[in-house]
């Protein structure tokens, strides 16, 4: 790893002590009282907007769609538990003929998690299938992560038990009549990361990007490349995070491309010690960039501190309405009620960046979501939070 300067950590903490707060509208479109909403959201080409609830103590979780204009709530699918899956965590993603995908962290023929699929059918009703059960063993077991979809039928994700070594997997499901798992990592090992919880990302040359929360070389989690090679495949930690002065620790969201071909992710923790913050440092933004000679370099680029929103939690979600490429990431803690925000990045010049606080979360956050932001075409921003209050899908109009 090649540290940025100190001065340039500096000047980015410094443009956002003078940067004004963004002009944007919060509302909360679904109160869920109690129950959890971790998994974000994902928009159809309506723009209607769906998402799994995780559950409280009287059920064990559902889907949802928010039919909008209107903000009607419709319970699509209610888990009953083994054998069908409970508690999902993760996103969904839609495929191309408009059926969901996700995962639940228990429950399956197995109680260690399932993938499942929801399909519409006539009448607005939908019919959900279990796809596969995690036994807990060499498989893996209680998913948190959402799952991607590839071109060619593959479903990837991680599990954050099981494998090997007890700590996770990253998984293949094939989409045949039977689907058919294969376990393409075992997390775990001398100087792996541990118990991945943020979803993948794929290259055009089919190899697969993440994080693990905690493990590596200094405990604090990894950025780390799983590729095929042959009939198997390998693994390669990118980047242990250290948790020094510039640079971060425990990613918590998964990995995103931009169009420069850098991935782009959040960690929750670390950064510039002297920035203190209610949850410890205030955490980063980093990039990982593929420099010749020297492979992936990881790169602090933003560093978050208290008032516009600090501890960053993703996936970040990438500008996709403006000409500058910015990123969107809600933070855990911070902004003006000091209960967590929704903030905005862009590029400021000579390498510095800028951010801004678009939305104040109303209570304070005990877990923020594994989904990060959707974005409809118009540009409005939906996400979840969950405080002990309450949780809830909020949309922001930048």
């Amino acid at each position: 790893m090649r540290p940025m300067p100190t001065c340039f950590s500096l000047a980015v903490v410094l443009i956002a002590l003078f940067a004004p707060l963004a002009h944007a509208q919060y509302r909360e479109l679904q109160d869920f009282s109690l129950a959890q909403v971790y998994g974000g959201v994902v928009l159809d080409s309506s723009g209607n907007i769906y998402g799994a609830i995780a559950g409280d103590e009287n059920d064990q979780g559902e889907i949802f769609q928010i039919v909008m204009p209107g903000d009607t709530l419709n319970l699509l699918h209610t888990f009953n538990g083994p054998p069908d899956g409970a508690e999902p965590y993760g996103p969904l993603v839609f495929d191309h003929a408009g059926n969901l995908y996700g995962t639940t962290s228990v429950g399956g023929a197995h109680n260690a998690g399932t993938v499942f699929m929801m399909s519409p059918s006539s009448g607005g009703q939908w019919r959900e299938r279990v796809l596969y059960s995690f036994t807990g063993a060499a498989d893996g077991g209680n998913p948190q992560s959402g799952a991607f979809l590839d071109n060619s039928g593959h479903l990837y994700g991680t599990t954050t038990t099981g494998g090997a070594y007890g700590q996770g997997t990253v998984y293949r499901l094939t989409l045949i009549a039977v689907p058919q798992e294969t376990t393409l990592h075992s997390f775990g090992g001398s100087g792996d990361g541990v118990q991945p919880t943020g979803s993948l990302v794929e290259d055009a040359s089919g190899n697969l990007y993440g994080t693990t929360y905690s493990g590596g070389a200094y405990g604090l989690g990894t950025a780390y490349e799983v590729s095929p090679a042959g009939s198997s495949w390998t693994e390669m930690v990118l980047h242990s995070f250290p948790g020094e002065a510039n640079d971060g620790e425990n990613p918590s969201g998964g990995l995103v491309f931009n169009s420069s071909g850098y991935l782009i992710g959040a960690a929750e923790h670390g950064g510039m010690a002297f920035l203190q913050c209610q949850t410890g440092e205030c955490g980063v933004l980093f990039r990982l960039v593929l420099q010749p000679g020297f492979g992936w370099v990881e790169q602090p680029f933003v560093q978050f501190w208290q008032y516009p929103g600090s501890n960053p939690v993703g996936p970040v979600t990438l500008t996709t309405t403006s000409v500058i490429p910015g990123v969107y990431v809600p933070t855990l803690s911070g902004g003006a009620n000091e209960t967590g925000a929704v903030t905005q990045e862009l590029p400021y010049q000579y390498g510095t960046w800028i951010y801004v606080t678009l939305a104040n979360f109303p209570d304070d956050l005990y877990l923020q979501s594994n989904g990060g932001l959707a974005q409809d075409r118009q540009g409005n921003l939906y996400g979840t939070y969950n405080s002990d209050n309450h949780s809830a899908v909020y949309e922001v109009t930048p």
